[in-house]
């Protein structure tokens, strides 16, 4: 069975796993799970089936499925496959530099969520030499990933995956997926993060409806617009805390908060600790 022909390596403590192998004609095993998933075709070809929905793969092929999308693998030649898996909150540190990369959001986000509108031409393809390079990494990631306690390494070549991946996503691939409305919402939240951003505010300047909004933010990061331009303010926050010498009101400002003590409020309910607290403990207050 395919379940049993993938050899497996967990390191749940830090929400990374790696499973690795060959598929084997007839192997039909449907599953789900609670983690995210990022697939590499490594050799021959075969069909993945996501949610009920065909799609052809073969080697370089590389795309995410989602949490809870039913999926397997049919009609297979020779197929190896790498697939990592994640728990969304692994990046949820490197988030401010993940949202700024259009390839991400090609990858991780766009490309899954209109897979079927798109009929799968948006996922990414590595040519063989990318590919190869790509296929050092996942086997450097299987050795530090056996190694018991080496979060810190496994996450590291996690991160540099996930980089090498995003950067590898633009712009050739992500061009239409980069043209879409949500994206240019993304754009339009990030470039106004230090001044007031409304519902309506966003349906203007996009040209969609507030429900549409609504839904749109749900389907493709789970929470409300409202979530999500705070939780943006909060990252730029907690950067600035890290890079600069602000004092708390002018980094408060700057991110978009009507005043230090709602700011402090906030960043504790996210963080455990106010932003002095923060600047304390990670030795930044001078």
């Amino acid at each position: 069975m395919y379940y049993k022909t993938l050899q497996s390596n967990l390191n749940t403590s830090n929400g990374i796993s790696l499973t690795y192998g060959v598929t084997e004609k007839g192997d039909t095993f449907k599953h789900t799970h609670d983690f995210d998933e990022i697939v590499i075709v490594a050799s021959g070809s075969g069909k993945q089936y996501i949610n009920n929905e065909s799609y052809f793969v073969e080697a370089g092929d590389v795309f995410v499925v989602k949490d809870e999308a039913l999926h397997y693998y049919e009609n297979v030649d020779n197929m190896y496959v790498y697939n990592i898996g994640y728990k969304p909150w692994v990046l949820k540190d490197f988030s401010p530099m993940l949202l700024k990369s259009s390839g991400y959001h090609s990858l991780f986000i766009f490309e899954p969520a209109y897979r079927r509108k798109n009929h799968f031409s948006e996922k990414l393809h590595l040519e063989a030499e990318a590919l190869s390079e790509l296929i050092s990494m996942l086997e450097k990631l299987k050795l530090e990933i056996a190694v018991p306690n080496n979060e810190l390494s496994v996450t590291g070549l996690f991160m540099q995956i996930t980089g090498y991946l995003c950067r590898h996503s633009q712009p050739h691939k992500a061009a239409r997926l980069n043209e879409s409305p949500g994206k240019k919402i993304i754009d339009y939240i990030e470039e106004n993060l230090s001044e007031p951003i409304s519902l309506s505010e966003l349906a203007s300047f996009s040209g969609m409806s507030k429900n549409g909004i609504v839904a749109m933010f749900s389907r493709l990061y789970g929470v409300t617009p409202l979530r999500y331009i705070n939780n943006a303010r909060l990252y730029k926050a907690e950067n600035l805390l890290k890079n600069t010498d602000k004092s708390i009101t002018e980094l408060a400002l700057e991110c978009g908060f009507c005043d230090s003590n709602y700011f402090s409020r906030v960043f504790k309910a996210y963080r455990g600790m106010t932003p002095s607290e923060y600047k304390r403990k990670k030795g930044l207050s001078h």
